[in-house]
């Protein structure tokens, strides 16, 4: 325990900068994150660590292990809704429901329908709902009898329609009801959801009313909506109906539609529109007539709608006739995108229902409900691509037009990407067309004009400015408030085009929303005029061209190489050179550089000083015949590996003629190790402590296998003292028991796990991979508080058979020194389930798994393992990411209790502490709370 808990204190440099990854990530999470219930397979980590000060005074720090929490599948749903409905005998009426996954993984669900009891139906039968309460396809299922539906992802929904028809010699008296019950298929425990529909028969006016959506049944904000409410009146007699419709941001779920004043229609009356004052009838028709009205509670200047309850009053509706009243809404334009209890990337779901009257003998005030008709908000998608800087406005700077270019010369246009949606965007931008001459090449670059565009995408593009989101490198239009992106088309002309022009290349942005979504800008070059300029590598311009590698030279990693560089052109001009790792970025490898010298008497076997630029005067202009111009010195990366490099030149002249050129380097094998980092911490008289340290393999050949080992040496300097190293076979970062001892590469076996979590090569350590070994220094008993103790670990590679050179040892110390005040931190874990306090088994530190809406109980436990007290003792928690505090009160946090113990409140989130302690030797301190898991 003290070899574990010491290589988690100030020695180890990584776990400590885990943790604070950990804690940044928990402080930086804002509520909305942290409310989210986390999607089944995440793993929620949580680590503490402790503050306190030494016998002498001096501040120290521990850090806890690591526990980890596996979030599972946890099943949810709804089944909505209860119904009451009236139908005269013969008729069929129709019961809308609606199922909704709200688990946290893929559910599929059994839905059973019971027998109807009562005399006014006999049968029933279940239905996809078309979306306004009427059935679609076949049937599903019948009364008495179940089926289960497909699967349905996290937040999908499933709208269902159940028929009944009205017996025929049913009477007033008589009534029907069913029920529809729903069950996860996933979770068997989980408790079944049970909607009941219940059917009344009436001689009298027995209305059955239907809301629908007029048109398109999704759109973006900003839409207007048509509904119609159709009113059936199936019964035997004349008679009234009151309806009620709410809108607006005190109407939930209907916060985001308004309602269009003057928008109201009958349709016994056509187009004539009612008034939406409350002043009495507004309309007749023969016996018939509505009384029409608004009741507004607030009103929006920018969707010019509004909110409040809407009341329609039929009167003297004829048996077996139907009426339709209509109306407009405005699906506001801040709708909030994601679907309601599902969060569905670029969608939003507004449902809306009306209620109706619908009284009984002995119930004058019963009401009945419409169906739910749902209009899904979607994200507004749009693009401009133009040559404006400040415009998103389509055709502005259009086309992007450069004068004229020399054959060989990169032409770069910017052309802006518009984001015209209501949401961020990005665009992938596509070349559609080009005339340019044969051999022309065209890259993308970012806003720089030297990052290439990733995937040819820009990055994400904000909708609006309303919140400053237009900052650099973004442009902004003032005007219509939109964003846009600038992108570079660099042209790079091939030497040999003849003259000519103009010449267009259209490239056409696609919204990555809405592929649908796009726009095109042509970037035009008006004249090319022929290149004049050759740069190779000998006098008789054989060695020229980028097509392939003319002059390919070996150098070993880290070394120089030297390539002449000859110019022939046909006028008199200064050129530029410059190197790129490719046809023509401009950059080279990483670790790589170029520099141009001058030639010294014609000749590159000693070059002189740095220039890359150089001039051609009139005597040396040829078209045939090249002048040595440069030596350029290629310096190649001390990691590079073995293989064949491309190296790019380029001349550009003050005349913009351009010549590029391909050579290539050959890198050599190099071997190199790194060991590392030196360690220091504190172990107490006859303890422990261990470090852990990292061997990467960095050169660029495997070591270990067959030619080589890489063997590990090292002692103590004190007399007494002792150590063992260990290999880190599961690489978790912690000494374990199946962690075996190991004294070089080659007693490293398959089974276990290299840094990268990839497995083993056994006795071989592959270029780039690394191994963690830990070395444990035991101090005697007889150490003495103050005695220094430094450990070396050298890796030294053996080598046998390998060509190339063996890289040089490697060496790290871990220094431990002896401290009679020490203080530990030791973190378990364990699942409450019930959220009562209680842990459901024993604490450990091995891996749980938990359910959204369970509890994780944690308890640390600081220990002073030294001899003398500490003082100043604080330990440090917090609340992890997907979860919030759960329990206890401050009171009862930590054992004993002390000055300045502190949690959130509960349901909160944030930092959790104990302190501050004066802790004796072998004393310990107990932090023990619990979170519970978003759901």
């Amino acid at each position: 325990m003290m070899g574990k808990d010491m290589k988690r204190g100030r020695g180890s440099s990584r776990l400590l900068g885990l943790w604070l990854l950990a804690m940044a990530a928990v402080i930086g999470t804002g509520g909305a994150a942290l409310a989210a219930a986390p999607a089944a397979g995440t793993i929620i980590t949580n680590s503490a660590s402790a503050t306190y000060l030494d016998a002498l005074g001096a501040s120290q720090t521990a850090q806890s292990n690591t526990v980890e929490t596996k979030v599972l599948p946890k099943a949810a749903f709804t089944l909505t809704q209860d119904n009451t409905k009236q139908g005269a005998p013969g008729t069929t009426v129709y019961f809308p429901h609606i199922l909704t996954n709200t688990g946290n993984a893929a559910d599929s669900f059994t839905l059973t329908l019971s027998a109807i009891t009562g005399t006014a139906a006999t049968s029933c039968e279940v239905y996809l709902d078309n979306g306004s309460g009427q059935p679609t396809g076949a049937s599903l299922g019948s009364c008495g009898s179940a089926f289960t539906t497909s699967t349905l992802a996290a937040g999908a929904d499933l709208k269902l329609v159940i028929a009944v028809p009205v017996g025929a010699s049913a009477t007033p008296t008589d009534t029907a009801s069913l029920t529809i019950t729903g069950a996860s298929v996933a979770d068997g425990t989980l408790t079944p959801i049970v909607n009941t529909d219940t059917l009344q028969v009436t001689n009298g006016a027995a209305f059955s009313i239907v809301k629908a959506i007029s048109g398109a049944s999704s759109g973006p904000a900003g839409s207007t909506i048509s509904y119609t409410l159709t009113i059936n009146n199936t019964g035997n007699a004349a008679g009234d109906v009151t309806i009620t419709d709410t809108f607006g941001t005190a109407n939930a779920p209907t916060s985001g539609l308004l309602y269009l004043p003057g928008s109201g229609r009958w349709s016994s009356s056509g187009s004539t529109a009612m008034s939406d004052a409350s002043d009495g009838n507004d309309q007749t028709a023969g016996a018939q007539s509505i009384d029409y009205s608004f009741a507004t509670t607030g009103t929006s200047a920018t969707d010019s709608g509004s909110a409040g309850k809407l009341t329609v009053v039929l009167h003297a509706v004829a048996p077996n006739s139907t009426q339709q009243v209509t109306f407009q809404v405005k699906v506001s334009t801040v709708a909030v995108a994601g679907v309601v209890n599902a969060p569905v990337v670029g969608r939003s779901q507004t449902t809306n229902q009306a209620t109706y009257s619908c009284p009984t003998a002995t119930n004058a005030s019963q009401t009945c409900t419409t169906t739910q008709v749902p209009y899904d908000v979607t994200l507004a998608t749009g693009v401009v691509i133009n040559g404006s800087t400040s415009s998103s406005a389509n055709g502005t700077g259009e086309p992007v037009n450069i004068p004229s270019a020399a054959a060989g010369q990169t032409v770069s246009y910017t052309n802006v990407v518009w984001n015209t949606g209501n949401s961020t965007d990005t665009f992938k931008l596509t070349q559609t067309s080009t005339d340019f001459p044969a051999g022309t090449t065209f890259l993308l670059y970012q806003a720089d004009g030297a990052t290439p565009l990733t995937n040819t995408t820009t990055p994400p593009i904000p909708a609006l400015d309303t919140d400053a989101s237009c900052v650099a490198p973004l442009l902004k239009d003032t005007v219509l408030h939109r964003c846009g992106y600038p992108v570079v088309v660099k042209a790079t002309l091939p030497t040999s085009a003849p003259a000519g022009g103009p010449f267009t290349t259209v490239y056409t942005a696609t919204s990555n929303n809405d592929p649908t979504k796009s726009d095109t800008v042509a970037d035009t070059l008006t004249i090319l005029t022929a290149a004049q300029v050759t740069l190779a590598n000998d006098a008789a311009l054989a060695l020229k061209g980028a097509s392939a590698p003319q002059t390919t030279l070996t150098a070993s990693a880290g070394s120089s190489v030297t390539f002449p560089l000859y110019i022939a052109s046909n006028i008199a001009d200064t050129y530029t050179l410059t190197a790129s790792q490719d046809n023509f970025s401009g950059t080279l490898p990483s670790g790589w550089s170029v520099v141009f010298r001058t030639p010294t008497a014609g000749s590159c076997s000693a070059p002189g000083t740095v220039d890359n630029t150089v001039t051609i005067n009139a005597a040396q202009t040829s078209t045939t015949t090249g002048t040595l111009v440069s030596c350029a010195v290629v310096t190649t990366s001390a990691s590079a590996a073995p293989g064949t490099q491309p190296v790019y030149f380029k001349v550009v002249g003050t005349s913009t003629a351009v010549s590029i050129k391909q050579d290539a380097v050959t890198i050599a094998t190099a071997r190199s190790i790194t060991l590392t980092p030196n360690n220091s911490g504190q172990a107490v008289p006859g303890g422990s402590v261990t470090y852990a340290h990292v061997l990467t393999n960095t050169g660029n050949a495997a070591e270990g296998g067959t030619c080589s080992t890489v063997v590990f040496s090292g002692g103590d300097s004190l007399s007494g003292w002792s150590s063992v190293i260990y290999y880190d076979k599961n690489n978790d970062g912690t000494l374990d028991s199946g962690d075996p001892v190991v004294n070089s590469v080659s007693e490293i076996a398959a089974g276990g796990l290299y840094t990268d979590g990839t497995a083993v090569t056994a006795q071989t350590l592959p270029v780039g991979k690394a191994v963690r070994l830990f070395v444990k220094v035991f101090a005697p008993a007889s150490a003495i508080a103050g005695q220094t103790d430094t450990r070396t670990l050298t890796a030294t590679v053996s080598n046998s058979s390998c060509t190339a050179a063996v890289p040089a040892a490697q060496t790290v110390t871990d220094v431990t020194n002896v401290n009679t005040a020490l203080v530990r931190l030791e973190k378990t874990q364990a699942l409450d389930a019930g959220c009562d306090g209680t842990a459901d088994g024993a604490f450990g530190a091995a891996q749980i798994e938990a359910k959204p809406g369970q509890c994780v109980v944690y308890r640390v436990v600081a220990t002073n393992q030294g001899t003398q007290q500490v003082t100043a003792l604080k330990i440090n928690d917090s609340t992890p990411s997907y979860t919030t505090y759960s329990g206890p009160t401050v009171a009862t946090l930590c054992s004993p209790s002390g000055s300045a113990d502190s949690a959130p409140s509960v349901g909160g989130s944030g930092a959790i502490a104990c302190g501050e302690y004066t802790l004796a030797a072998g004393a310990s301190v107990t932090l023990q709370f619990r979170v519970k898991i978003n759901e």
